[in-house]
This record gives C-alpha cells, sequence and structure tokens, in this order.
C-alpha cells in the first residue's frame, strides 16, 4: 500500500506560509509540492520509507526535516 505526507507551513510566530516549496528527498518517492494560500502541502501516492522533507520560502532559511511512512499511513509533518 502507498502512503501520503502532508503537513502545514508556518512562520516562527504561527503565520501559515503560502507558495513554500516543499521538496521530498532520500527516499523512495521524491517530488516538489508548493504550499496553498492556508500553508498546507501533501504528497500521494508514497512508497514506504525514511524521507527527509526541505522546505524553503523567501526570506526565510531552508529547513530539513526527517520522518518515517509506513504502508497505507498518512505522516503529518507541519
Amino acid at each position: 500500500d502507498l502512503a501520503q505526507i502532508q503537513g502545514t507551513i508556518t512562520d516562527a510566530d504561527g503565520r501559515r506560509l503560502a507558495d513554500a516549496t516543499v521538496r521530498l528527498l532520500e527516499g523512495a518517492t521524491t517530488g516538489t509540492a508548493t504550499t496553498t494560500r492556508s500553508g498546507t502541502y501533501r504528497f500521494t501516492g508514497v512508497l514506504p520509507d525514511d524521507y527527509v522533507l526541505e522546505v524553503s520560502a523567501a526570506g526565510f532559511e531552508t529547513r530539513r526535516i526527517t520522518g518515517a511512512v509506513g504502508a497505507g499511513q498518512r505522516l503529518v509533518v507541519d
């Protein structure tokens, strides 16, 4: 079964960031998503594996987050 990785990107004050780039790296599935106006992103059809997500937005430092997702699971990475 495939999995999902999704989340909401916010700044240090908790404001949601639109148009941030989220890259899915170092796992069995790779890809790029852009956050919506409400700061959300979603990767579907993800193979189970350990992943690194890289988040970047204009005016902010790039951030890397690690996580693992299993078959049929949904991983939320904010």
